[in-house]
C-alpha cells in the first residue's frame, strides 16, 4: 500500500535514504506489516513499538503522505531532538579541555559528539559552530538547536537546547562538567548571542 523503506535503527529513530534524501522516522510510527487504514497505525503502537525494539533492522511500509496527515507537527526535527538526547545522557561527564569524546567532553566537542551520533558532521571549535546551519531567534528555540555564548568578544562557548523551554546541555567548566542551564535565566541570557539550527 505504501512505499518500503528500511534503514539502520538507532535510539529510537530510523535513518532512511528516500529519494535521494536522508532523513529520520521515529520508530512509534513504524509498522513491518503493511497498513490499510491509517488509523491502524495508531491503534497498533504498541506491537509497532515492540518489534522496532526487537529489531536493530527495521522494513517499514508506509506512505509518506498518511506520516504526515496523522502526526502532528512536531515542535523539534527528530534529528534535533535525538542529538538533545544524546547530549543529556552525558550530563555528570567531566569536562575535559579538547575532549570529544565520553570520557570527558568540552563544550564544542560535547555538541559535536551528539550531532555525529545521528549521522550529522558539524564543525569543530565554537567559533566554527557558530557559522554552521542557520540563525534563529531565541524565542523560537527547538530541540537541538546550538547556543552561541560569548564571554568577551567572539563565540567561545556553546550548548545545546534539550526543548523549546530555553533548557540547554553544555560541558561548561572542569568544576562543573556536563550540565543543565536555561538561556531565559539572567546570567546566560547576558552571555548568549545567538543560535544556530542545523536542521
Amino acid at each position: 500500500m505504501g512505499d518500503k523503506v528500511s534503514g539502520q535503527l538507532a535510539n529510537g529513530w530510523l535513518k532512511v535514504n528516500y529519494n535521494g534524501q536522508t532523513g529520520y522516522i521515529s520508530a512509534d510510527l513504524l509498522s513491518n506489516s503493511e497498513v490499510a487504514k491509517p488509523q491502524e497505525v495508531v491503534q497498533n503502537y504498541s506491537n509497532n513499538q515492540e518489534r522496532s525494539q526487537q529489531n536493530n533492522t527495521v522494513t517499514a511500509q508506509k506512505t509518506v503522505a498518511q506520516t504526515q496527515q496523522q502526526a502532528p507537527a512536531p515542535q523539534a526535527s527528530g534529528s534535533g531532538q535525538a542529538a538533545a538526547n544524546i547530549a543529556s545522557q552525558f550530563i555528570g561527564t567531566p569536562y575535559v579541555w579538547g575532549g570529544t569524546s565520553p570520557s570527558g567532553f568540552d563544550c564544542s566537542g560535547l555538541v559535536q559528539y551528539a550531532y555525529r551520533q545521528v549521522g550529522v558532521n558539524i564543525s569543530r571549535t565554537s567559533q566554527q559552530q557558530a557559522t554552521n546551519g542557520y540563525s534563529v531567534s531565541l524565542s523560537s528555540l527547538q530541540a537541538g538547536d546550538i547556543l552561541l555564548f560569548s564571554y568577551g568578544g567572539s563565540v567561545d562557548h556553546v550548548g545545546i537546547v534539550t526543548d523549546s523551554s530555553g533548557n540547554f546541555v553544555h560541558a561548561s567548566n572542569p568544576s562543573t562538567g556536563v550540565i543543565t542551564g536555561n538561556v531565559y535565566d539572567p546570567w546566560y541570557q547576558s552571555v548568549c548571542v545567538g543560535a544556530r539550527r542545523i536542521f
